[in-house]
């Protein structure tokens, strides 16, 4: 076998290697992500909803949508002070779909852990003797 035989197939080689590992990579960064977002408590018809798909019908909704777009994406800042964004409204403002915006933007982004939870529910974590409400309320 010639020199250059030997070189275009170590060359061969190499490359069926990386796309190897870039496969196993992308396989577990979609396994993490699937991970992620069954965990996160998103509703299913909110599972696809982003900031892109949020309707501005009023000039109200496009500054919330704007500062829910800040917050997400000061989002590993804010964490680390503890910062946090709890969403109050009558039905069909649009704070179940900026919600879910931020939680996909955080689980899908910056590949971090994020629970969607009712004020209901996190009232009843604060109140039960079982369960301490940090294990429910951290992102990570």
């Amino acid at each position: 076998v010639c020199v250059s035989c030997q070189t275009e197939k170590a060359v061969q080689i190499k490359t069926v290697e990386r796309l190897q590992i870039e496969a196993r990579d992308a396989a577990e960064k979609q396994r993490g992500l699937e991970a992620r977002l069954s965990t996160a408590n998103i509703p299913l018809r909110f599972q696809q909803h982003s900031f892109e798909s949020f309707i501005e019908k009023t000039e109200n909704h496009k500054r919330q949508k704007q500062i829910c777009q800040a917050y997400a994406s000061k989002f590993s800042e804010l964490e680390k002070k503890g910062t946090s964004m709890i969403f109050v409204g009558t039905t069909g403002t649009g704070k179940t779909h900026l919600a879910c915006a931020i939680a996909n933007f955080v689980i899908k982004d910056l590949e971090k852990k994020a629970i969607l939870q009712s004020l209901r529910t996190l009232i009843y974590f604060k109140y039960s003797k079982s369960i301490t409400m940090g294990r429910y309320l951290s992102i990570k």
